[in-house]
Formats: C-alpha cells, sequence, structure tokens
C-alpha cells in the first residue's frame, strides 16, 4: 500500500500521527461542548433576567 509522496504503509495504515490527531480533536470537541454548554445556561439566565425586568416595567406602565 503506498501513502502520500509514494511511502509504503502497512495495510493497517499509518496510525501513529493520525491517531494523536483524532484524539487531540476528541479532547477539543468535548472542550467546545462544554463551552457551549456554559453559554447555553448563561444565555438562559439572562433570558429569565429579560422577562424578570420586563415584567417590573410592564407593571410600572400599568399604574401610569
Amino acid at each position: 500500500v503506498k501513502h502520500d509522496k509514494g511511502k509504503k504503509v502497512s495495510p493497517g495504515g499509518n496510525l501513529g500521527r493520525n491517531e494523536l490527531d483524532h484524539s487531540s480533536d476528541g479532547a477539543r470537541i468535548k472542550d467546545l461542548e462544554s463551552k457551549f454548554a456554559l453559554l447555553e445556561r448563561k444565555v438562559n439566565n439572562l433570558k429569565y433576567q429579560i422577562k424578570y425586568i420586563a415584567d417590573i416595567l410592564r407593571k410600572e406602565q400599568s399604574k401610569l
């Protein structure tokens, strides 16, 4: 089996470097998922706060 630049590779493929790339990709994906979950919680918290403030403003507006 020939690989890039005509180098021979075992039938199992070139595991060394590609394997490392995949594991670091997995770590990056997990890190991004964690950051995304944190952002999602923060956005939901902001939505709640905006709704709370809007309710207060509506009540004040109805008093006028």
